[in-house]
């Protein structure tokens, strides 16, 4: 049997928005996901993927529910790019 290497990709958006009655903000969070996954021989795989968040509006993690804002406390913006290499080999 020939031996056939694979290569494979994948997209992916993924996206939140949230905007409640009682809140003045506009929440929104966005990802984008692209990946690479080769696969040379049957027992061995490489995957790299990046990614990209975007998040407005995010309030930080302590916030008991989204409808009560503390003054003290201001949103923040956060735009973060991950890069990741998997390398796997089965025996």
């Amino acid at each position: 049997y020939p031996i056939q290497s694979t290569l494979l990709g994948t997209l992916r958006y993924d996206f939140h928005r949230r905007n409640l009655e009682n809140d003045s903000l506009d929440r929104k969070a966005k990802q984008y996901v692209a990946s690479l996954a080769w696969y040379p021989y049957p027992p061995a795989r490489f995957v790299l993927e990046y990614s990209r968040l975007t998040t407005e509006n995010l309030m930080p993690i302590g916030i008991s529910n989204g409808l009560s804002l503390i003054p003290t406390v201001t949103a923040t913006d956060l735009k973060q790019d991950t890069v990741a290499l998997l390398v796997e080999v089965a025996f």
